[in-house]
Protein backbone atom coordinates (compact mmCIF):
# COMPACT_ATOMS: atom_id res chain seq x y z
CA UNK A 1 0.00 0.00 0.00
CA UNK A 2 1.28 3.43 -0.95
CA UNK A 3 1.77 6.29 1.51
CA UNK A 4 1.92 9.80 0.05
CA UNK A 5 1.96 13.08 1.95
CA UNK A 6 1.94 16.66 0.67
CA UNK A 7 2.94 19.63 2.81
CA UNK A 8 2.01 23.07 1.47
CA UNK A 9 2.68 26.58 2.73
CA UNK A 10 3.02 30.01 1.15
CA UNK A 11 6.65 29.39 0.18
CA UNK A 12 6.67 25.90 -1.31
CA UNK A 13 5.08 22.49 -1.60
CA UNK A 14 6.83 19.26 -0.64
CA UNK A 15 5.57 15.83 -1.69
CA UNK A 16 6.92 12.49 -0.47
CA UNK A 17 6.01 8.91 -1.40
CA UNK A 18 7.26 5.49 -0.38
CA UNK A 19 8.95 3.26 -2.95
CA UNK A 20 7.32 -0.10 -2.16
CA UNK A 21 5.24 -1.90 -4.77
CA UNK A 22 3.41 -5.17 -4.18
CA UNK A 23 2.94 -7.75 -6.94
CA UNK A 24 0.28 -10.32 -6.01
CA UNK A 25 -0.54 -13.73 -7.39
CA UNK A 26 -2.96 -16.40 -6.29
CA UNK A 27 -0.35 -17.98 -4.02
CA UNK A 28 1.96 -15.26 -2.74
CA UNK A 29 3.07 -11.66 -2.81
CA UNK A 30 6.35 -10.04 -3.75
CA UNK A 31 7.32 -6.57 -2.54
CA UNK A 32 9.71 -4.40 -4.57
CA UNK A 33 11.27 -1.36 -2.93
CA UNK A 34 12.32 0.46 -6.08
CA UNK A 35 8.98 1.67 -7.46
CA UNK A 36 8.73 5.24 -8.72
CA UNK A 37 5.48 6.93 -7.69
CA UNK A 38 6.48 10.57 -7.89
CA UNK A 39 7.26 12.32 -11.19
CA UNK A 40 7.98 15.76 -12.55
CA UNK A 41 5.28 16.67 -15.04
CA UNK A 42 7.44 19.32 -16.69
CA UNK A 43 11.21 19.65 -17.10
CA UNK A 44 10.92 23.44 -17.02
CA UNK A 45 8.21 24.29 -14.49
CA UNK A 46 7.54 23.32 -10.83
CA UNK A 47 4.81 20.73 -11.39
CA UNK A 48 4.77 17.21 -9.94
CA UNK A 49 2.39 14.28 -10.12
CA UNK A 50 2.16 11.39 -7.65
CA UNK A 51 0.45 8.04 -8.26
CA UNK A 52 -1.12 5.80 -5.64
CA UNK A 53 -3.26 2.63 -5.53
CA UNK A 54 -3.19 1.27 -9.12
CA UNK A 55 0.02 2.15 -10.98
CA UNK A 56 -1.56 1.35 -14.37
CA UNK A 57 -4.47 2.51 -16.49
CA UNK A 58 -5.93 -0.40 -18.47
CA UNK A 59 -2.55 -2.10 -18.37
CA UNK A 60 -0.54 1.00 -19.36
CA UNK A 61 1.85 2.16 -16.59
CA UNK A 62 1.22 5.73 -15.49
CA UNK A 63 4.99 6.27 -15.59
CA UNK A 64 4.89 5.83 -19.38
CA UNK A 65 1.86 8.10 -19.75
CA UNK A 66 3.50 10.86 -17.70
CA UNK A 67 6.79 10.64 -19.61
CA UNK A 68 4.99 10.78 -22.96
CA UNK A 69 3.07 13.84 -21.82
CA UNK A 70 6.27 15.49 -20.55
CA UNK A 71 7.77 15.19 -24.03
CA UNK A 72 4.56 16.58 -25.53
CA UNK A 73 4.45 19.49 -23.07
CA UNK A 74 8.00 20.68 -23.68
CA UNK A 75 8.54 24.24 -22.45
CA UNK A 76 4.85 25.14 -22.56
CA UNK A 77 3.43 26.66 -19.36
CA UNK A 78 -0.08 27.20 -18.03
CA UNK A 79 -1.41 29.93 -15.77
CA UNK A 80 -2.74 27.51 -13.12
CA UNK A 81 -2.00 24.02 -11.83
CA UNK A 82 -5.48 22.81 -12.78
CA UNK A 83 -4.77 23.68 -16.42
CA UNK A 84 -1.85 21.24 -16.35
CA UNK A 85 -4.15 18.49 -15.06
CA UNK A 86 -6.80 19.30 -17.67
CA UNK A 87 -4.17 19.30 -20.41
CA UNK A 88 -2.81 15.90 -19.35
CA UNK A 89 -6.28 14.33 -19.55
CA UNK A 90 -6.88 16.10 -22.88
CA UNK A 91 -3.57 14.71 -24.18
CA UNK A 92 -4.58 11.21 -23.06
CA UNK A 93 -7.94 11.59 -24.82
CA UNK A 94 -6.25 12.67 -28.04
CA UNK A 95 -4.02 9.56 -27.81
CA UNK A 96 -7.08 7.35 -27.17
CA UNK A 97 -5.66 6.68 -23.69
CA UNK A 98 -2.98 4.53 -25.36
CA UNK A 99 -5.40 1.56 -25.57
CA UNK A 100 -7.40 0.09 -28.42
CA UNK A 101 -11.16 -0.64 -28.11
CA UNK A 102 -10.26 -4.33 -28.00
CA UNK A 103 -7.99 -3.82 -25.01
CA UNK A 104 -10.66 -1.74 -23.33
CA UNK A 105 -13.11 -4.63 -23.71
CA UNK A 106 -10.58 -7.20 -22.50
CA UNK A 107 -9.84 -5.14 -19.40
CA UNK A 108 -13.53 -4.65 -18.57
CA UNK A 109 -14.21 -8.35 -19.19
CA UNK A 110 -11.49 -9.20 -16.67
CA UNK A 111 -13.03 -6.82 -14.12
CA UNK A 112 -16.50 -8.30 -14.69
CA UNK A 113 -15.28 -11.86 -14.30
CA UNK A 114 -13.37 -11.00 -11.13
CA UNK A 115 -16.42 -9.24 -9.73
CA UNK A 116 -18.64 -12.24 -10.44
CA UNK A 117 -16.14 -14.50 -8.72
CA UNK A 118 -16.21 -12.21 -5.68
CA UNK A 119 -20.02 -12.11 -5.79
CA UNK A 120 -20.20 -15.90 -5.84
CA UNK A 121 -17.86 -16.15 -2.85
CA UNK A 122 -19.84 -13.54 -0.91
CA UNK A 123 -23.03 -15.58 -1.44
CA UNK A 124 -21.82 -19.09 -0.70
CA UNK A 125 -18.48 -18.64 1.08
CA UNK A 126 -16.66 -21.96 1.26
CA UNK A 127 -19.85 -23.99 0.80
CA UNK A 128 -19.19 -25.25 -2.74
CA UNK A 129 -22.41 -27.26 -2.74
CA UNK A 130 -24.44 -24.07 -3.31
CA UNK A 131 -24.97 -23.94 -7.07
CA UNK A 132 -27.78 -23.64 -9.56
CA UNK A 133 -31.00 -21.91 -8.48
CA UNK A 134 -29.90 -21.28 -4.88
CA UNK A 135 -26.75 -19.51 -6.05
CA UNK A 136 -28.71 -17.67 -8.75
CA UNK A 137 -31.16 -16.26 -6.18
CA UNK A 138 -28.32 -15.15 -3.90
CA UNK A 139 -26.43 -13.37 -6.69
CA UNK A 140 -29.59 -11.66 -7.98
CA UNK A 141 -30.35 -10.35 -4.49
CA UNK A 142 -26.80 -9.01 -4.29
CA UNK A 143 -27.14 -7.32 -7.69
CA UNK A 144 -30.49 -5.79 -6.66
CA UNK A 145 -28.83 -4.29 -3.58
CA UNK A 146 -25.95 -2.88 -5.64
CA UNK A 147 -28.38 -1.35 -8.14
CA UNK A 148 -30.29 0.29 -5.29
CA UNK A 149 -27.03 1.67 -3.85
CA UNK A 150 -25.71 3.00 -7.17
CA UNK A 151 -28.88 4.73 -8.40
CA UNK A 152 -28.39 7.50 -5.88
CA UNK A 153 -25.07 8.69 -7.31
CA UNK A 154 -24.19 10.96 -10.22
CA UNK A 155 -22.38 9.70 -13.28
CA UNK A 156 -18.84 10.64 -14.19
CA UNK A 157 -19.12 13.77 -16.39
CA UNK A 158 -17.69 11.85 -19.36
CA UNK A 159 -20.59 9.39 -19.17
CA UNK A 160 -23.45 11.91 -18.98
CA UNK A 161 -24.52 11.07 -22.55
CA UNK A 162 -23.40 7.43 -22.44
CA UNK A 163 -26.60 5.50 -21.80
CA UNK A 164 -27.11 1.90 -20.74
CA UNK A 165 -27.93 0.70 -24.25
CA UNK A 166 -24.65 2.09 -25.61
CA UNK A 167 -22.80 0.41 -22.74
CA UNK A 168 -24.51 -2.93 -23.41
CA UNK A 169 -23.74 -2.74 -27.12
CA UNK A 170 -20.06 -1.89 -26.52
CA UNK A 171 -19.60 -4.90 -24.22
CA UNK A 172 -22.16 -7.22 -25.80
CA UNK A 173 -19.76 -10.10 -26.47
CA UNK A 174 -17.99 -9.76 -23.12
CA UNK A 175 -21.24 -9.75 -21.12
CA UNK A 176 -22.49 -12.76 -23.09
CA UNK A 177 -19.24 -14.57 -22.24
CA UNK A 178 -19.65 -13.76 -18.54
CA UNK A 179 -23.20 -15.14 -18.51
CA UNK A 180 -22.17 -18.20 -20.52
CA UNK A 181 -19.32 -18.96 -18.12
CA UNK A 182 -21.62 -18.75 -15.08
CA UNK A 183 -24.22 -20.94 -16.74
CA UNK A 184 -21.85 -23.68 -17.90
CA UNK A 185 -19.67 -23.89 -14.79
CA UNK A 186 -22.15 -23.29 -11.93
CA UNK A 187 -25.56 -23.63 -13.58
CA UNK A 188 -26.23 -19.98 -12.68
CA UNK A 189 -28.72 -18.30 -15.01
CA UNK A 190 -28.91 -14.52 -14.56
CA UNK A 191 -31.10 -12.02 -16.37
CA UNK A 192 -28.97 -10.25 -18.95
CA UNK A 193 -30.70 -6.90 -18.42
CA UNK A 194 -29.94 -6.98 -14.69
CA UNK A 195 -26.28 -7.81 -15.29
CA UNK A 196 -25.95 -5.02 -17.86
CA UNK A 197 -27.65 -2.57 -15.47
CA UNK A 198 -25.35 -3.57 -12.60
CA UNK A 199 -22.10 -3.16 -14.52
CA UNK A 200 -23.30 0.03 -16.21
CA UNK A 201 -23.90 1.60 -12.79
CA UNK A 202 -20.68 0.22 -11.25
CA UNK A 203 -18.55 1.50 -14.14
CA UNK A 204 -20.16 4.90 -14.78
CA UNK A 205 -21.25 6.17 -11.34
CA UNK A 206 -19.09 8.29 -9.04
CA UNK A 207 -19.19 5.95 -6.06
CA UNK A 208 -17.77 7.62 -2.92
CA UNK A 209 -14.53 6.01 -1.83
CA UNK A 210 -15.83 5.76 1.72
CA UNK A 211 -18.71 3.58 0.50
CA UNK A 212 -16.42 1.46 -1.65
CA UNK A 213 -14.03 0.70 1.19
CA UNK A 214 -16.75 0.24 3.80
CA UNK A 215 -19.46 -1.68 1.97
CA UNK A 216 -17.58 -3.28 -0.91
CA UNK A 217 -14.29 -4.09 0.73
CA UNK A 218 -14.76 -7.75 -0.25
CA UNK A 219 -14.93 -6.75 -3.93
CA UNK A 220 -11.33 -5.78 -4.75
CA UNK A 221 -12.19 -5.67 -8.45
CA UNK A 222 -14.02 -2.39 -7.72
CA UNK A 223 -11.00 -0.87 -5.95
CA UNK A 224 -8.65 -0.82 -8.93
CA UNK A 225 -8.71 2.96 -9.38
CA UNK A 226 -5.60 5.12 -9.75
CA UNK A 227 -5.12 8.13 -7.51
CA UNK A 228 -3.42 11.02 -9.33
CA UNK A 229 -2.14 13.96 -7.24
CA UNK A 230 -0.94 17.14 -8.97
CA UNK A 231 1.04 19.68 -6.95
CA UNK A 232 2.99 22.82 -7.79
CA UNK A 233 2.64 26.35 -9.15
CA UNK A 234 0.92 27.60 -12.27
CA UNK A 235 2.74 30.34 -14.16
CA UNK A 236 0.44 33.01 -12.70
CA UNK A 237 0.17 31.52 -9.21
CA UNK A 238 2.29 32.92 -6.38
CA UNK A 239 1.16 30.21 -3.94
CA UNK A 240 1.15 26.43 -4.52
CA UNK A 241 -1.94 24.28 -4.90
CA UNK A 242 -2.93 20.61 -5.07
CA UNK A 243 -5.48 18.68 -7.12
CA UNK A 244 -6.31 15.02 -6.53
CA UNK A 245 -8.15 12.87 -9.09
CA UNK A 246 -9.55 9.36 -9.16
CA UNK A 247 -9.18 7.55 -12.51
CA UNK A 248 -10.43 4.04 -13.16
CA UNK A 249 -11.95 2.87 -16.45
CA UNK A 250 -11.80 3.58 -20.18
CA UNK A 251 -15.12 2.61 -21.79
CA UNK A 252 -15.71 3.18 -25.49
CA UNK A 253 -13.00 5.85 -25.51
CA UNK A 254 -14.34 7.64 -22.44
CA UNK A 255 -12.31 8.03 -19.25
CA UNK A 256 -13.84 7.81 -15.77
CA UNK A 257 -12.11 10.65 -13.93
CA UNK A 258 -13.27 12.85 -11.08
CA UNK A 259 -11.62 15.57 -9.01
CA UNK A 260 -11.64 14.16 -5.47
CA UNK A 261 -10.14 17.13 -3.64
CA UNK A 262 -8.22 20.36 -4.08
CA UNK A 263 -6.16 22.63 -1.86
CA UNK A 264 -5.16 26.19 -2.64
CA UNK A 265 -2.79 28.11 -0.41
CA UNK A 266 -3.74 31.75 0.16
CA UNK A 267 -3.15 34.48 2.72
CA UNK A 268 -5.83 32.99 4.96
CA UNK A 269 -5.18 29.26 4.56
CA UNK A 270 -1.39 29.17 4.51
CA UNK A 271 -0.50 25.67 5.76
CA UNK A 272 -1.84 22.24 4.82
CA UNK A 273 -0.68 18.69 5.51
CA UNK A 274 -2.53 16.26 3.26
CA UNK A 275 -1.96 12.47 3.29
CA UNK A 276 -3.18 10.10 0.56
CA UNK A 277 -3.68 6.33 0.32
CA UNK A 278 -2.35 4.78 3.54
CA UNK A 279 -2.94 7.78 5.80
CA UNK A 280 -2.60 6.01 9.17
CA UNK A 281 1.09 6.90 9.48
CA UNK A 282 0.37 10.62 9.13
CA UNK A 283 -2.68 10.33 11.39
CA UNK A 284 -0.48 8.77 14.07
CA UNK A 285 2.10 11.52 13.68
CA UNK A 286 -0.46 14.33 13.87
CA UNK A 287 -2.84 12.87 16.48
CA UNK A 288 -0.21 11.17 18.62
CA UNK A 289 -2.10 7.86 18.60
CA UNK A 290 -2.49 5.16 15.95
CA UNK A 291 -5.98 5.12 14.34
CA UNK A 292 -6.44 1.40 15.09
CA UNK A 293 -5.63 1.97 18.77
CA UNK A 294 -7.97 4.95 18.85
CA UNK A 295 -10.75 2.87 17.29
CA UNK A 296 -10.36 0.01 19.78
CA UNK A 297 -10.28 2.40 22.71
CA UNK A 298 -13.32 4.33 21.48
CA UNK A 299 -15.41 1.26 20.74
CA UNK A 300 -14.67 -0.07 24.19
CA UNK A 301 -16.34 3.01 25.68
CA UNK A 302 -19.46 3.11 23.52
CA UNK A 303 -21.57 0.41 25.18
CA UNK A 304 -20.81 1.39 28.81
CA UNK A 305 -21.70 5.02 28.03
CA UNK A 306 -24.98 4.05 26.39
CA UNK A 307 -25.96 1.69 29.21
CA UNK A 308 -25.34 4.33 31.86
CA UNK A 309 -27.27 6.96 29.91
CA UNK A 310 -30.21 4.57 29.55
CA UNK A 311 -30.26 4.15 33.33
CA UNK A 312 -30.14 7.92 33.82
CA UNK A 313 -32.96 8.42 31.31
CA UNK A 314 -35.20 5.85 33.03
CA UNK A 315 -34.58 7.41 36.45
CA UNK A 316 -35.29 11.03 35.45
CA UNK A 317 -38.28 10.34 33.16
CA UNK A 318 -40.93 10.43 35.96
CA UNK A 319 -39.81 13.92 37.04
CA UNK A 320 -38.38 15.46 33.86
CA UNK A 321 -39.66 13.96 30.63
CA UNK A 322 -37.97 16.57 28.43
CA UNK A 323 -34.57 15.82 29.91
CA UNK A 324 -35.20 12.10 29.47
CA UNK A 325 -36.17 12.63 25.82
CA UNK A 326 -32.99 14.62 25.22
CA UNK A 327 -30.90 11.87 26.79
CA UNK A 328 -32.63 9.30 24.55
CA UNK A 329 -31.83 11.52 21.57
CA UNK A 330 -28.18 11.55 22.58
CA UNK A 331 -28.22 7.76 23.02
CA UNK A 332 -29.42 7.41 19.43
CA UNK A 333 -26.02 8.65 18.27
CA UNK A 334 -24.10 5.70 16.87
CA UNK A 335 -21.02 6.04 19.04
CA UNK A 336 -19.46 2.93 17.55
CA UNK A 337 -19.45 4.29 14.01
CA UNK A 338 -16.03 5.55 13.01
CA UNK A 339 -16.29 8.46 12.66
CA UNK A 340 -19.53 8.86 14.63
CA UNK A 341 -22.65 10.27 13.04
CA UNK A 342 -25.88 11.61 14.43
CA UNK A 343 -29.26 11.47 12.65
CA UNK A 344 -29.76 15.22 12.46
CA UNK A 345 -31.54 17.06 9.63
CA UNK A 346 -29.57 19.22 7.25
CA UNK A 347 -28.61 22.74 8.28
CA UNK A 348 -31.02 25.14 6.61
CA UNK A 349 -30.73 23.57 3.16
CA UNK A 350 -30.25 20.31 1.31
CA UNK A 351 -31.72 16.80 1.68
CA UNK A 352 -31.69 14.81 4.90
CA UNK A 353 -28.08 14.39 5.97
CA UNK A 354 -26.37 12.49 8.75
CA UNK A 355 -23.92 14.99 10.14
CA UNK A 356 -20.70 13.81 11.77
CA UNK A 357 -21.04 14.66 15.48
CA UNK A 358 -17.80 13.38 16.95
CA UNK A 359 -14.75 12.58 14.87
CA UNK A 360 -13.06 9.59 16.53
CA UNK A 361 -12.91 11.26 19.92
CA UNK A 362 -9.59 13.05 20.14
CA UNK A 363 -8.69 11.88 23.61
CA UNK A 364 -5.19 13.28 23.62
CA UNK A 365 -6.30 16.64 22.24
CA UNK A 366 -9.18 16.93 24.71
CA UNK A 367 -6.81 16.42 27.63
CA UNK A 368 -4.65 19.23 26.27
CA UNK A 369 -7.70 21.43 25.71
CA UNK A 370 -8.82 20.89 29.30
CA UNK A 371 -5.43 21.33 30.93
CA UNK A 372 -4.19 24.21 28.82
CA UNK A 373 -7.58 25.99 28.48
CA UNK A 374 -7.20 26.25 24.74
CA UNK A 375 -9.47 28.52 22.75
CA UNK A 376 -12.61 27.11 21.12
CA UNK A 377 -14.14 28.61 17.97
CA UNK A 378 -17.39 28.00 16.13
CA UNK A 379 -19.26 28.99 12.97
CA UNK A 380 -23.03 29.31 13.44
CA UNK A 381 -25.89 28.32 11.14
CA UNK A 382 -29.62 27.91 11.69
CA UNK A 383 -32.11 25.33 10.49
CA UNK A 384 -34.69 28.15 10.43
CA UNK A 385 -34.68 29.98 7.11
CA UNK A 386 -37.48 32.47 7.87
CA UNK A 387 -37.94 33.35 11.55
CA UNK A 388 -39.21 36.74 12.73
CA UNK A 389 -37.15 36.78 15.97
CA UNK A 390 -34.06 35.90 13.94
CA UNK A 391 -34.76 38.69 11.43
CA UNK A 392 -35.19 41.18 14.27
CA UNK A 393 -32.09 40.11 16.18
CA UNK A 394 -29.63 39.21 13.42
CA UNK A 395 -31.12 40.66 10.22
CA UNK A 396 -31.09 44.43 10.77
CA UNK A 397 -34.73 44.49 11.85
CA UNK A 398 -35.84 42.57 8.77
CA UNK A 399 -33.81 44.52 6.22
CA UNK A 400 -31.06 41.90 5.86
CA UNK A 401 -30.54 38.64 3.97
CA UNK A 402 -30.39 35.01 5.05
CA UNK A 403 -28.02 32.80 3.02
CA UNK A 404 -28.94 29.12 2.70
CA UNK A 405 -26.14 26.57 2.29
CA UNK A 406 -26.09 22.95 1.16
CA UNK A 407 -25.04 21.12 4.33
CA UNK A 408 -23.48 18.29 2.28
CA UNK A 409 -20.91 20.66 0.79
CA UNK A 410 -20.04 22.08 4.21
CA UNK A 411 -19.45 18.62 5.66
CA UNK A 412 -17.47 17.60 2.56
CA UNK A 413 -14.94 20.33 3.34
CA UNK A 414 -13.95 18.36 6.44
CA UNK A 415 -15.98 20.16 9.10
CA UNK A 416 -18.26 18.72 11.77
CA UNK A 417 -21.74 20.25 11.68
CA UNK A 418 -23.70 19.62 14.89
CA UNK A 419 -26.95 20.71 16.49
CA UNK A 420 -26.84 22.80 19.64
CA UNK A 421 -28.17 21.34 22.90
CA UNK A 422 -30.60 23.61 24.77
CA UNK A 423 -30.63 21.73 28.07
CA UNK A 424 -28.01 22.81 30.63
CA UNK A 425 -28.62 19.87 32.97
CA UNK A 426 -28.05 17.39 30.15
CA UNK A 427 -24.93 19.24 28.99
CA UNK A 428 -23.31 19.17 32.43
CA UNK A 429 -24.19 15.51 33.01
CA UNK A 430 -22.83 14.41 29.64
CA UNK A 431 -19.65 16.49 29.93
CA UNK A 432 -18.76 15.19 33.38
CA UNK A 433 -19.54 11.58 32.55
CA UNK A 434 -17.67 11.55 29.22
CA UNK A 435 -14.63 13.07 30.90
CA UNK A 436 -14.68 10.61 33.81
CA UNK A 437 -15.17 7.64 31.47
CA UNK A 438 -12.43 8.65 29.05
CA UNK A 439 -9.71 9.52 31.50
CA UNK A 440 -10.58 7.40 34.54
CA UNK A 441 -9.82 10.12 37.07
CA UNK A 442 -10.63 9.33 40.69
CA UNK A 443 -12.28 12.68 41.52
CA UNK A 444 -14.90 13.71 38.93
CA UNK A 445 -14.94 17.35 37.93
CA UNK A 446 -17.00 19.22 35.30
CA UNK A 447 -15.66 19.33 31.78
CA UNK A 448 -16.63 21.68 29.00
CA UNK A 449 -14.77 21.03 25.79
CA UNK A 450 -16.74 20.47 22.56
CA UNK A 451 -19.92 20.63 24.62
CA UNK A 452 -19.05 24.24 25.45
CA UNK A 453 -19.50 25.05 21.79
CA UNK A 454 -22.80 23.24 21.18
CA UNK A 455 -24.64 23.98 24.45
CA UNK A 456 -26.91 27.05 24.72
CA UNK A 457 -29.49 28.46 27.08
CA UNK A 458 -32.98 27.06 26.51
CA UNK A 459 -34.33 30.59 25.86
CA UNK A 460 -32.56 30.47 22.49
CA UNK A 461 -34.12 27.17 21.39
CA UNK A 462 -36.17 28.99 18.74
CA UNK A 463 -32.92 29.61 16.81
CA UNK A 464 -32.44 25.88 16.04
CA UNK A 465 -28.73 26.55 15.72
CA UNK A 466 -26.10 24.27 14.19
CA UNK A 467 -22.39 24.95 14.60
CA UNK A 468 -19.01 24.05 13.15
CA UNK A 469 -16.73 23.58 16.18
CA UNK A 470 -12.99 24.20 15.89
CA UNK A 471 -10.34 23.73 18.54
CA UNK A 472 -7.06 25.56 19.02
CA UNK A 473 -4.29 23.09 18.37
CA UNK A 474 -0.57 23.42 19.04
CA UNK A 475 -0.17 27.18 19.09
CA UNK A 476 -1.77 29.85 16.95
CA UNK A 477 -3.91 27.65 14.71
CA UNK A 478 -7.12 25.59 14.68
CA UNK A 479 -7.52 22.08 13.32
CA UNK A 480 -10.40 20.43 11.45
CA UNK A 481 -11.34 16.75 11.54
CA UNK A 482 -9.33 16.22 8.32
CA UNK A 483 -6.26 17.60 10.11
CA UNK A 484 -6.30 20.82 8.12
CA UNK A 485 -4.84 23.78 9.98
CA UNK A 486 -6.41 27.25 9.98
CA UNK A 487 -4.47 30.20 11.44
CA UNK A 488 -6.02 32.18 14.29
CA UNK A 489 -6.31 35.85 13.33
CA UNK A 490 -7.20 38.96 15.31
CA UNK A 491 -9.55 41.87 14.74
CA UNK A 492 -10.39 45.06 16.65
CA UNK A 493 -14.09 45.19 17.58
CA UNK A 494 -15.51 47.72 20.01
CA UNK A 495 -12.08 48.55 21.32
CA UNK A 496 -11.31 44.88 22.07
CA UNK A 497 -8.86 42.70 20.14
CA UNK A 498 -10.78 39.50 19.32
CA UNK A 499 -9.43 36.24 17.84
CA UNK A 500 -11.19 34.61 14.91
CA UNK A 501 -10.70 31.80 12.37
CA UNK A 502 -11.69 31.85 8.70
CA UNK A 503 -13.20 28.66 7.25
CA UNK A 504 -13.64 27.84 3.58
CA UNK A 505 -17.05 27.02 2.08
CA UNK A 506 -17.24 26.62 -1.72
CA UNK A 507 -19.31 29.16 -3.62
CA UNK A 508 -21.46 26.34 -5.02
CA UNK A 509 -22.65 25.58 -1.48
CA UNK A 510 -24.85 28.69 -1.57
CA UNK A 511 -28.22 27.41 -2.74
CA UNK A 512 -30.73 30.10 -1.77
CA UNK A 513 -30.97 33.61 -0.33
CA UNK A 514 -33.94 34.80 1.72
CA UNK A 515 -34.87 38.48 1.56
CA UNK A 516 -36.03 39.81 4.92
CA UNK A 517 -39.50 41.29 5.52
CA UNK A 518 -38.46 44.75 4.34
CA UNK A 519 -40.92 47.34 3.04
CA UNK A 520 -39.19 47.22 -0.38
CA UNK A 521 -39.05 43.43 -0.71
CA UNK A 522 -39.88 43.34 -4.45
CA UNK A 523 -37.19 45.91 -5.27
CA UNK A 524 -34.73 44.00 -3.06
CA UNK A 525 -35.49 40.72 -4.88
CA UNK A 526 -35.08 42.28 -8.36
CA UNK A 527 -31.81 43.97 -7.42
CA UNK A 528 -30.44 40.83 -5.82
CA UNK A 529 -31.34 38.71 -8.86
CA UNK A 530 -29.61 41.15 -11.21
CA UNK A 531 -26.47 41.17 -9.08
CA UNK A 532 -26.33 37.36 -8.78
CA UNK A 533 -26.71 36.99 -12.54
CA UNK A 534 -23.96 39.55 -13.15
CA UNK A 535 -21.44 37.54 -11.08
CA UNK A 536 -22.35 34.14 -12.53
CA UNK A 537 -24.45 32.84 -9.62
CA UNK A 538 -27.75 32.44 -11.45
CA UNK A 539 -28.35 29.03 -9.81
CA UNK A 540 -29.09 30.64 -6.44
CA UNK A 541 -32.80 30.70 -5.55
CA UNK A 542 -34.24 33.91 -4.10
CA UNK A 543 -36.96 33.49 -1.48
CA UNK A 544 -39.21 36.14 0.06
CA UNK A 545 -39.76 36.18 3.80
CA UNK A 546 -43.35 35.57 4.88
CA UNK A 547 -42.69 36.97 8.37
CA UNK A 548 -44.84 40.02 9.24
CA UNK A 549 -42.90 43.26 9.34
CA UNK A 550 -45.05 44.62 12.15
Amino acid sequence: MTAIVAVLNKHAVSVAADSAATISSSNNQKVFNTANKLFTLSKYHPISVAIYNNSELVGIPWEIIVKEYRKHLGEKAFHSLKEYADDLFRFMHDRHYFVTPENQRLHLFSVMMNFMGEAIFSVRGNNLSITGSALTVGIEQLLDQIIADMNGFDSYPTYDTFDEDSFGNFLKTEIDNVLSSLSSELNVVLKRAKVVNTFYLLFTKKIPLQLLYKKYQHFPSLLTFSGIVFTGFGDSEIFPSLYSYRVQYVIDGKLSVVNESSISINTNDDVFIQPFAQADVMATLIDGIAPVVKEIYFKGLADPIKNLLKDISNQVRPVNRKLSDNIDKFISIDLQRMPGTCPLPSCHLGPELKHPLYQRRKQMEEINAHNNKQKLFSVSFSKESDSLPMWNYYGHDGHGLSIGFDAHQIVNQGYDLVECIYDETLTEALAGYIYDSCYLISEPEPLTIDLDIISKDSHFEYEKECRIPLRQHYGNSCITKRNQFHPIKYDLKGGVISPYVEVFVPLEAIQEIWVGPTNDIDLAVDSLRGWLNSIGMSWVKIMKSSAPLK
